[in-house]
C-alpha cells in the first residue's frame, strides 16, 4: 500500500464487511482525485476514458458508495457532506449536457444534505463552500431556463455566504476571486431580471 493511502480494516470472512471496505476505498479514492485536482466538469469528461458518458457513471458509482457509507454510519458527518459534494457535481454535469430535469433533482438532494450540515457547523470553510456552490448551481439552472428573477436569488444566497469566509476564517485570493465571480452572476442577473421586466 502507498505511503499516504487510506486504511480501512475489516473481516475478510465477512461479505458484507468486505463490500463495504471496497466501496469505501473507491469513494475515498474518487473524493481525493477530486479534491486533489479540483476537476471542473468538462475536465472530468476529458479526462476519463470513455469521455462524459464514463465520467457521470463514475460520479453515480461515487454517490451510491456514498449512500451506502452514510446508512452504515449516520453519526460520520464526513459522508453526507461528500454525498453532498458529489450530487452537486453530478447536477453540473447534468446541466453541462442540458439535463435541467435531473440537475434539479441532484441540486435539492444536494441542498437537503449540506444546508443543515452547514447551519449545524457555519464556522466549518469547507461547508461554506460547497453550499455557496450548490446555490450557484441552482442559480445556472435557473439563468438556463431564463428565469432571470430566480437565478437572482440564487446567485445572491451564494454571494452573502462567500462574504462570510472573511468573518470566519483567513481571507485569501481563492475566497476574493469566487467572492467576485459570485457578484458578478449577481449583476448579471440583475441586469437580465431587470431586462425582462421592463419588455412589453
Amino acid at each position: 500500500m502507498e505511503s499516504g493511502e487510506t486504511q480501512f480494516e475489516f473481516d475478510a470472512d465477512d461479505p458484507d464487511a468486505v463490500l463495504l471496505a471496497v466501496r469505501q476505498r473507491f469513494v475515498a479514492g474518487f473524493l481525493e482525485r477530486f479534491h486533489s485536482f479540483g476537476l471542473m466538469i468538462d475536465a472530468i469528461g476529458a479526462d476519463v476514458d470513455g469521455g462524459p458518458s464514463e465520467a457521470l457513471a463514475q460520479l453515480h458509482r461515487a454517490e451510491e458508495g456514498l449512500e451506502l457509507l452514510a446508512k452504515r454510519d449516520p453519526a460520520d458527518q464526513r459522508f453526507p457532506e461528500d454525498l453532498g459534494l458529489a450530487l452537486r457535481t453530478l447536477a453540473d454535469h447534468r446541466l453541462e449536457m442540458g439535463d435541467t430535469a435531473g440537475a434539479e433533482r441532484d441540486l435539492q438532494r444536494s441542498l437537503g444534505l449540506l444546508e443543515p450540515l452547514y447551519q449545524a457547523n457555519s464556522r466549518n470553510l469547507i461547508l461554506l463552500r460547497d453550499l455557496a456552490d450548490c446555490y450557484q448551481g441552482f442559480g445556472d439552472l435557473s439563468a438556463s431556463r431564463s428565469n432571470w428573477r430566480q437565478a437572482l436569488g440564487w446567485y445572491q444566497k451564494s454571494l452573502d455566504l462567500w462574504g462570510r469566509w472573511k468573518q470566519v476564517g483567513a481571507s485569501s485570493v481563492y475566497d476574493r476571486q469566487r467572492h467576485d465571480l459570485a457578484a458578478r452572476l449577481v449583476a448579471q442577473a440583475a441586469k437580465n431580471s431587470s431586462r425582462n421586466s421592463s419588455s412589453p
